[in-house]
């Protein structure tokens, strides 16, 4: 099972949007969703309980589809080294 570890550091909100900043020190303003999936890739958390904690954060119906990938942004955080491996 992958557990998902969120690494680097939150820096000042670009107008309504978070940055984020891996250990390079390179900043990535992101979309508000994409901070909450980062913000929950604890280590402990799998990527099933993650998307599953996303949409309640959201406050989605479970019969209701955030249009969110969340695997996908966990790749992609992970592919700019915002999720240890």
């Amino acid at each position: 099972m992958y557990y998902p570890k969120a690494k680097g550091s939150t820096t000042t909100v670009s107008g309504f949007k978070p940055v984020l900043k891996n250990e390079r020190e390179k900043s990535f303003i992101v979309d508000p969703k994409v901070f909450i999936v980062w913000s929950l890739c604890n280590g402990q958390n799998t990527c099933e309980d993650i998307q599953v904690k996303f949409e309640n954060k959201l406050g989605l119906d479970k019969d209701e589809n955030s249009e969110v990938d969340v695997a996908g942004v966990i790749t992609s955080l992970q592919r700019i080294g915002l999720i240890q491996t």
